[in-house]
């Protein structure tokens, strides 16, 4: 009998590459399953005797935990960006829809080199100096907003919405990504980590 072994994927873990506790159910079920194949009864074969084997309850105790490094969380980054965009464009041009490209534009425009690339980018750079007005709202307008900003634009765009509604739009999302950023960094100094789900301090 062969133990069962799970490889854990980057994208089974949090934010801070730490693996998280939802998969847990799912190994356990993963691991019952293969148990059952190698006793030579697969779980199909007991469906199809009308067995069944309800899950009364289950326990797990951490060994160790699994992380990853910068390298694959960088990886990572690029992985979804790139997926993103292939979704995008399948869907676009399996429509001919323009709509669907003009939506596409807005949010790689959003997420890249003039939008939340930049905000990261300075917010990476005037680490450690005295924040300034001009400077903290570059960044909090292009780090976070414009990822709010860009599926209210998409999603207005891909409606039909006109120029002032899109507009109306665009500057709600702003202001509740700003409000979001500021209330993000009040609570990286005095929130509790218990509430939060991650330690105050990590975000420098």
């Amino acid at each position: 009998m062969k133990p069962y072994q799970h490889r854990v994927q980057y994208y089974e873990t949090d934010m801070m590459g730490i693996t998280h506790h939802a998969n847990y159910i799912r190994w356990m079920e993963e691991a019952r399953i293969d148990f059952l194949e190698q006793l030579g009864f697969p779980y199909a074969r007991m469906e199809s005797a009308g067995i069944l084997s309800p899950v009364r309850s289950v326990t797990c105790a951490y060994r160790h935990p699994s992380t990853f490094g910068e390298n694959i969380a960088i990886l990572a980054g690029d992985a979804l960006l790139n997926g993103a965009a292939e979704l995008m464009t399948r869907a676009a041009v399996r429509r001919n829809d323009m709509l669907g490209v003009r939506a596409m534009e807005i949010i790689m425009r959003r997420a890249g080199v003039t939008g939340m690339i930049a905000g990261q980018t300075m917010d990476v750079l005037s680490e450690g100096e005295l924040p300034r007005e001009d400077l903290v709202r570059f960044i909090h307008s292009h780090k976070t907003a414009d990822l709010l900003e860009a599926p209210v634009e998409a999603g207005l765009t891909l409606a039909g919405a006109a120029e002032e509604q899109i507009a109306a739009g665009r500057e709600y999302a702003f202001h509740m990504g700003l409000a979001f950023q500021m209330t993000d960094d009040r609570l990286d100094v005095t929130g509790d980590a218990a509430v939060m789900g991650k330690n105050p301090g990590m975000d420098g």
